[in-house]
């Protein structure tokens, strides 16, 4: 039985807005508890869990400790990340709890002093034989045999912790040095490199290993054909898994996982999507939408057709530039928002199943020359680390090899292939977020490090064009791509633990570009004002600010192709662009700044298009469903008012909109106007401008897919219908 979605009745705080009535739609006592469900139909006795979770700022000031059935337990609390005022954000969370057959339990978590973290296993207790620890990754090519061995690895020291504590020790197993000591192949290249991940719960006699093959190397990744054997335990192995020969190719790994002995009972974790949204890992979505069991079990019979063992792409298409309204575009893939709303256990496995697929994709390196640097100050060794744009600044990510300055190109041996994937910025999904977020496995934390890494070095690093500003790693792309691109990098900055370099490199790199952001949309009250010739916002003000005046706050300056004037009346305009597109970054924007970076006054200024959009009495809210909009004049700069922006549409007198399915344009532009709510600009509130879309968008097929259905941070009481805009102020009483 699933956790019943919160009714939102203690309200800290009421606004009556003339007919209207506001108020925190996730109040700040919302409690932060998950309910486990015994799936196995069997008791199961002091059973482990680790938990991954974010919480909401200042829930947690030191370490959470779970309550099981109202009751506080011990509990090792690993903090990974902290909010800025030093409370929890995101913790792997270990106790033990009894579960009756089929039954359930809440779990709760409340404030503890410590998090327990000494007493982790030595090595010499994890080489017990109560464990009979041992488990082999076998490749052969029919001629040679080679094989890396976990217990090798545990024999030789080569490992380090991300689980630390007396209930569950987790050890990340390889050799991430220049020696490569285990990396395997038929050749002296060996591009292979073998990682096993282990999880010792004390007094249980299991260990759950996950088994990851790379073929990422900077300098030493090529196709490779290898039949794959995997094996488990130290005493009579099992077979795990074994696949026929196949390819494992440049720039890809892969992930399997199995258990050592005893294996705990399945369970269900409702992980109580109302606080997860509370917390702001996730955006406001419409908690009033309910997924039916068709669309779930559609969902499901759709992966299950799919490919998703080694080299396989699950429901994700391989030509990411395919058009029409696939499920993995979007903030997040439609199976994750469906897991969200369902904590189906099935809806699980497709989560999971996709975020796998992530490693098959050929996007990945590590960087395998020891002599270069992984950050601005040369202070981090790169050797190990994802692709870095200090390390190498004119590398291309796309490319694969780099350009303009020797030295930065990867000399892998090759061939690579890219196995029909077809990868860009402007249709790329969010593999690996959500996985990690519900896991914690620190295999998707690397998933998504490696595709904000590649989104850093993508497009041309030439200092001196539009382009990417060599180390800067400035995200230079279609609107789109520039949403979808700073989306996966914000995630990996969100979840890169305190004080890794990644989470560094990554918050800096973001950075970049929403400084160079506000330069072109002149913001000098934002956080990167800083006019310095050089700077970021000076170079953005300089080079691209260059249109004009931008009082309607275009988003970008638009192309003159005749693809994007069509729809466009050519004797008024001369540019256009996409305001679907102009959507999509408005709620990247949006969720960047909800997880705390400092998007907001760039998505306050720009958005107030969206709001004009809606709202201005000289324009058709109508038209905001349109595939094209105006942007520059005859004279190449922007348009200046609202009716020269109405008049260069071929058709300006719609007066209802043309499609009503989940992923159409004014779902997107609702979705986007639900983070208008705050917003003004003049006598125009956002608040109203959502009131209009939310009054004239019917929503009832977003029940099913509720991708896009997004809503305010604020619940909303709206008034009867208004089939116009609403032009004048509304005044704002607080009681």
């Amino acid at each position: 039985m699933m956790r019943p979605q919160k009714a939102f009745g203690m309200i800290i705080l009421w606004v009556i807005v003339t007919g209207w009535i506001i108020a925190p739609a996730h109040a700040a006592n919302l409690d932060n508890g998950i309910t486990v469900t015994e799936a196995s139909g069997s008791s199961q006795t002091d059973r482990p869990f680790t938990i991954s979770r974010v919480f909401a700022q200042g829930d947690i000031p030191g370490f959470a400790q779970a309550r099981v059935g109202g009751l506080a337990v011990p509990t090792q609390c690993n903090v990974k990340t902290r909010w800025p005022d030093g409370s929890v954000r995101h913790a792997m969370i270990s106790f033990k709890g009894t579960l009756s057959a089929s039954g359930q339990v809440d779990v709760d978590f409340i404030n503890q002093a410590g998090g327990n973290n000494g007493g982790a296993l030595r090595q010499s207790e994890m080489l017990a034989a109560f464990y009979d620890f041992g488990a082999d990754i076998q490749i052969s090519n029919g001629s040679l045999t080679e094989t890396a061995g976990a217990k090798t690895m545990l024999d030789d020291g080569a490992y380090t912790y991300w689980l630390q504590g007396p209930i569950v020790t987790q050890i990340i197993l390889e050799d991430r040095s220049p020696a490569r000591v285990y990396d395997l192949g038929f050749d002296a290249d060996k591009p292979f490199h073998p990682i096993f991940v282990a999880t010792f719960y004390p007094g249980w006699n299991g260990v759950k290993v996950e088994y990851i093959g790379e073929n990422m190397w900077t300098t030493h990744m090529k196709d490779m054909d290898y039949a794959l054997t995997l094996t488990a335990g130290e005493n009579n192995p099992a077979i795990q898994y074994t696949k026929a020969s196949f390819t494992h190719f440049g720039r890809t790994r892969w992930r399997k996982t199995f258990w050592i002995g005893q294996e705990p009972g399945a369970i269900v974790i409702d992980h109580n999507f109302p606080y997860m949204i509370h917390s702001k890992m996730v955006p406001s979505y419409d908690l009033t939408k309910v997924v039916s069991a068709s669309a779930i079990q559609s969902e499901i019979n759709s992966f299950n057709s799919r490919d998703t063992d080694i080299n396989g792409n699950g429901q994700f298409n391989k030509a990411f530039g395919t058009t029409g309204g696939r499920p993995e575009i979007g903030l997040l893939p439609r199976w994750s928002v469906r897991y969200l709303y369902t904590f189906d256990p099935g809806l699980y496995d497709v989560m999971l199943g996709n975020g796998e697929v992530s490693g098959h994709v050929p996007i990945h390196y590590r960087e395998s020359d020891p002599n270069k640097f992984f950050d601005d100050l040369d202070t981090v060794d790169a050797f190990g680390r994802t692709l870095s744009v200090d390390a190498r600044p004119t590398v291309e990510s796309d490319l694969g090899r780099g350009r303009i300055v020797p030295e930065d190109i990867m000399t892998y041996p090759g061939p690579i292939s890219n196995n029909d994937w077809q990868v860009d910025l402007a249709h790329q999904g969010s593999f690996a977020y959500i996985p990690y977020l519900i896991t914690g496995d620190w295999y998707f934390l690397e998933e998504e490090y490696q595709w904000a890494a590649y989104n850093v070095a993508s497009g041309n690093p030439n200092s001196l064009s539009w382009g990417r500003h060599a180390d800067w790693g400035r995200i230079s792309n279609q609107v789109r791509g520039e949403a979808w691109g700073l989306r996966n990098i914000a995630h990996a900055a969100f979840l890169a633990p305190d004080g890794s370099p990644e989470q560094k490199y990554f918050i800096q790199k973001l950075n970049n570009s929403l400084a160079a952001y506000e330069g072109e949309h002149n913001i000098t009250d934002g956080a990167f004002y800083d006019p310095t010739p050089g700077s970021k916002w000076e170079w953005g003000n300089s080079v691209h600010a260059v249109f004009g005046p931008n009082p309607l706050h275009i988003m970008y300056e638009g192309s003159t192709s005749n693809k994007i004037l069509i729809g466009l009346d050519t004797s008024v305009v001369s540019a256009g662009g996409a305001p679907w597109m102009f959507n999509f970054w408005y709620i990247c924007m949006g969720h960047i700044n909800e997880l705390g970076f400092s998007s907001g006054k760039l998505l306050e200024t720009v958005s107030k298009n969206l709001l004009n959009q809606i709202l201005h009495p000289d324009y058709n809210p109508f038209l905001v469903d349109n595939y094209h909009i105006g942007t520059r004049g005859l004279d190449g700069v922007y348009l200046t008012t609202w009716a020269q922006v109405k008049a260069g549409h071929e058709v300006s007198s719609d007066s209802s909109f043309g499609s009503n399915y989940a992923y159409s344009y004014n779902k997107i532009a609702k979705g986007a106007a639900s983070f208008l709510v705050g917003n003004s600009d003049g006598g125009l509130l956002g608040i109203d401008a959502y009131a209009w879309m939310k009054a004239n968008i019917p929503d009832e097929v977003q029940n099913d897919d509720p991708s896009w259905a997004f809503v305010p941070r604020v619940s909303v009481t709206l008034p009867p219908p208004d089939k116009t805009p609403l032009a004048a102020p509304r005044r704002l009483r607080v009681m």
